[in-house]
């Protein structure tokens, strides 16, 4: 996801998003909440730095390791 998609998805100009890239500004609680609203699995590991998948609690490696061991299963044909 780029970042016109992502400061979308999140309701925040692109400027924040690349403010807080760069260092010029800092993440706010209500950007990490946004972050978590839109991508609940991921606000665990957003928040600690760790993962339970046995509850859901996943990161986005986790989840693009599953989107590509699908792809590879369906490309057996």
């Amino acid at each position: 996801m780029g970042r016109s998609e992502f400061s979308k998805s999140l309701g925040v100009k692109k400027d924040t998003i690349i403010s807080i890239e760069k260092g010029a500004q800092g993440v706010t609680e209500a950007f990490i909440s946004a972050i978590c609203k839109n991508w609940p699995q991921f606000a665990y590991w957003l928040v600690t730095g760790m993962t339970d998948e046995e509850h859901g609690h996943i990161s986005p490696e986790i989840e693009k390791m599953r989107r590509d061991s699908k792809r590879a299963g369906s490309d057996t044909g």
